[in-house]
């Protein structure tokens, strides 16, 4: 009786109180903060508060927090629940150390530094992230513009290059005007090939996004594999 009485409560809907335990756990597995997973899952910081003080949270909170999460199942946390256990959670937590790094982001300030960081690295990964409408076409357009310039930068004079970094400028410019914030974070790396697998090739990568102004995180977390 008290085996069948503990299945059927683990696959109970999650409560409050477990919900705040998973959902932290897992923010914290991730190394993020409550303004990171706020800002993944478009939900207010004071949200994220509540659900991991055990308050009532909605269907429609619960799944933003699943997507956050990138679970498959939009309706993870409102269906039928197993609770993890401890062993599942430090099992999970390697699964993410081993699949993804975290690197130090930083808020980009000038179009000029931009450019330099295009020079720099050999690819970048983007993400518009909290921008749309007219703001993701700008960022959009930034970034064309930041990957031209990086496969001509070498042909241009000096005095071409102070004309793309204005340019890049006004795009920052206008995103920064909707009270938004372009962040980067810089990953250096190493290629190597079949051929030449004992001469790995030091690289530089570049990851950007838009944040809401103010909630800019302290990191981004990647997958360690590079596609």
């Amino acid at each position: 009786m008290a085996t069948s009485t503990q299945k059927t409560d683990s696959h109970s809907p999650i409560s409050n109180e477990a919900l705040a335990v998973v959902v932290k756990s897992l923010r914290e597995i991730r190394q993020w903060s409550q303004e990171t997973l706020a800002e993944l899952g478009r939900i207010t910081v004071r949200t994220v508060q509540r659900v991991e003080k055990g308050e009532s949270s909605s269907a429609e909170t619960r799944r933003a927090l699943a997507g956050a999460f990138e679970l498959e199942d939009i309706n993870f946390f409102n269906n039928p629940f197993v609770v993890p256990t401890n062993e599942e959670l430090v099992a999970e937590k390697a699964r993410l150390e081993k699949e993804y790094l975290t690197i130090d982001a930083n808020i980009l300030r000038s179009g000029r530094e931009l450019g330099c960081m295009a020079i720099a690295s050999i690819a970048d990964i983007s993400d518009a992230g909290e921008a749309s409408g007219g703001e993701e076409r700008e960022f959009a357009s930034l970034v064309d513009l930041m990957r031209d310039f990086r496969d001509v930068a070498s042909d241009m004079s000096e005095i071409d290059k102070l004309g793309i970094y204005q340019s890049l400028q006004d795009y920052l410019d206008s995103i920064k005007a909707a009270g938004l914030s372009v962040c980067y974070a810089l990953r250096k790396t190493t290629l190597t090939n079949t051929t030449w697998s004992d001469q790995p090739t030091p690289v530089t990568v570049l990851y950007l996004s838009v944040f809401a102004a103010g909630s800019e995180p302290s990191n981004f977390q990647v997958h360690r594999k590079l596609s």
